[in-house]
């Protein structure tokens, strides 16, 4: 009898071990998305910058860590000043504005609760801004509207293997560049760009030494320009390829 009675005793206090250790666990993994979902929003509110009025643009990746994290570009006709917003956790993001040019930094974050949460970072900018350059920026999404008849973007990039992805943009004339930041080493300075989608160039300039270009868009530019090494290969529609005129070779 006494033995029916402990082995019963015994069960309900495997019974309630297990629940207990369930529903603790259960309460902390809540206690911890909670803190985690309030880490991400103080986060985002912390890097959510209105930066102000200018017509130049310089971006850089201050770490390799972040440099092949992608950074959304976008032109904004409506917009009158400059925005960052900065939902990854792993990044942080600074801008200044500097007699009339954005200086935007993106950064490592220390290690952040929760592991790996990526998000977006997104630069919109107005339509006012002429020239943006990239420094060690591996990995660009570019879109929007420069809408004025007589528009021109530069956009250049320093350093090596970025990748540019446009498949929405409106602009008269675009300047794409690839600058080299040591001209000893030749290879520092390839640029992969891509373009599809709803693109609408007036004129096309590209000038770069090494890289792919790669021209998909359903309506070609009116005029495309490539000043290009050799070892550039340059692919696309039959009216793009129609389109194209050649200077003299990169230096």
């Amino acid at each position: 009898m006494m033995s029916h009675h402990s082995l019963k005793v015994g069960v309900w206090l495997f019974v309630f071990t297990v629940l207990w250790y369930l529903t603790g666990n259960f309460f902390l993994k809540n206690v911890e998305k909670g803190q985690v979902s309030f880490d991400k929003s103080a986060h985002v509110a912390r890097q959510q910058t209105v930066i102000g009025s200018g017509s130049r643009a310089v971006i850089r990746a201050l770490s390799t860590e972040v440099r092949g994290m992608q950074l959304q570009l976008v032109f904004d006709p409506a917009a009158t000043q400059a925005t960052l917003s900065n939902e990854n956790r792993l990044v942080d993001a600074s801008a200044q504005l500097i007699d009339g040019v954005f200086n935007i930094a993106i950064s490592k974050e220390v290690a952040v609760r929760g592991g790996h949460l990526p998000g977006k970072i997104e630069i919109r900018l107005p339509s006012t801004v002429s020239k943006v350059d990239f420094f060690d920026v591996n990995d660009i999404q570019i879109s929007g509207s420069l809408p004025e008849p007589s528009a021109e973007l530069v956009l250049e990039f320093w350093g090596n293997g970025s990748r540019v992805l446009s498949e929405q943009l409106q602009v008269n004339h675009l300047k794409l560049m690839s600058g080299c930041k040591t001209l000893a080493k030749e290879n520092y300075c390839s640029l992969n760009a891509t373009f599809n989608g709803q693109i609408q160039l007036g004129k096309l300039e590209v000038n770069m030494q090494h890289g792919i270009l790669v021209f998909s868009a359903s309506t070609a530019p009116q005029q495309t320009l490539l000043n290009v090494g050799n070892d550039v290969i340059v692919t696309g529609r039959r009216d793009f390829l129609r389109s194209l005129s050649f200077s003299s070779a990169a230096q």
